[in-house]
């Protein structure tokens, strides 16, 4: 558990910021929660050291990425670049990326940040454009480089801003994982071309909000530490971006039965070496699959909620 104490908010450095209480999604592992009370967002505390770890543990969020990128690779070698697309876009946070893709010229300069294995980064290269996927993780970079060639380095790379400028700079799932976003999210703004697009998905506090809860569902920390609303991108890039904001919903049907049942499963432990893995890939089909259902259950009710990281962000640098 992180156990140093917090005096600022992460997302926008007030230091008007409210102690929640603790989350305990594994047996080893309690992570303590805050509101800030100006940007409205919450937050955890970050462990920048957690990573690695996270990519090697059986138990974190990160082992589905190595087998994702494992049938991704099979797909982007033998299939057809529609074929590939398709495949991806069956995710939203995917599709947002892979649209932006499809509207760029041809050989077009992108960066991705946040690239795990090189999943989605695999579009972009059999689509002929000029792509660098950067990751924290040495692991992750190393796979991808073996899966899709090498377009991959290490966040620190050189590459990174000899690079630049970029038409499209585009990450997913990565925004709620690292220190101070805002910040981050203006580093990387300022490497785009006048004109050029940063786009990326953030998890939407309102989900949590709305269903009652405290935190992610599917995802929570040491890897997962912010929460935003959906306010916080315009209020900070309006003066110098165009900035377009979409938040996905769901119908509402089946998950108050999905999140009560999902309560009730077991945990697993994070550092220890543990023979319980078969709790935390439980707790993974469950939710891969429990939650998809709310897709079919249209039928059973109008109420809908917001996803949990369906809260899309387009930032168009307008100079």
């Amino acid at each position: 558990m992180h156990t140093q104490p917090v005096s600022n908010c992460s997302i926008c450095g007030s230091s008007d910021v409210s102690f929640r209480g603790t989350l305990s999604v594994y047996l080893d592992y309690e992570a303590p929660l805050y509101d800030c009370n100006d940007c409205k967002c919450r937050f955890s505390p970050r462990d920048e050291s957690i990573y690695e770890h996270l990519h090697a543990s059986e138990t974190s969020s990160y082992a589905g990425h190595v087998r994702y990128a494992q049938e991704l690779a099979s797909l982007f070698t033998q299939g057809s670049l529609s074929e590939l697309g398709q495949h991806l876009s069956r995710f939203d946070k995917n599709k947002l990326v892979i649209d932006s893709i499809n509207q760029l010229d041809e050989h077009s300069n992108i960066l991705e940040l946040g690239c795990s294995c090189g999943y989605l980064t695999s579009y972009a290269i059999k689509a002929g454009h000029r792509i660098l996927g950067v990751d924290i993780s040495n692991s992750a970079v190393e796979r991808a480089n073996a899966l899709f060639g090498e377009h991959f380095a290490v966040t620190e790379s050189r590459a990174l801003s000899d690079r630049a400028p970029y038409d499209l700079i585009y990450h997913v799932g990565t925004i709620g994982c690292v220190d101070t976003p805002l910040e981050f999210t203006q580093t990387y703004f300022d490497m785009l071309k006048p004109g050029g697009q940063l786009v990326f998905n953030c998890p939407n506090l309102r989900h949590c909000k709305e269903l009652d809860l405290d935190w992610m569902t599917s995802c929570s920390p040491p890897d997962l530490v912010c929460l935003f609303q959906p306010n916080v991108w315009e209020s900070r890039f309006r003066a110098n971006a165009e900035v377009t904001i979409q938040e996905i919903d769901r119908p509402m049907a089946v998950h108050d039965l999905a999140k009560a049942v999902g309560r009730l499963l077991p945990k697993d432990y994070l550092f220890k070496n543990s023979t319980l893995h078969w709790r935390s890939k439980l707790r993974r089909l469950y939710y891969r699959y429990a939650f998809k259902m709310s897709r079919l259950s249209e039928f059973l009710g109008k109420r809908r909620f917001p996803t949990e990281y369906g809260l899309h962000v387009v930032l168009r640098r307008l100079s």
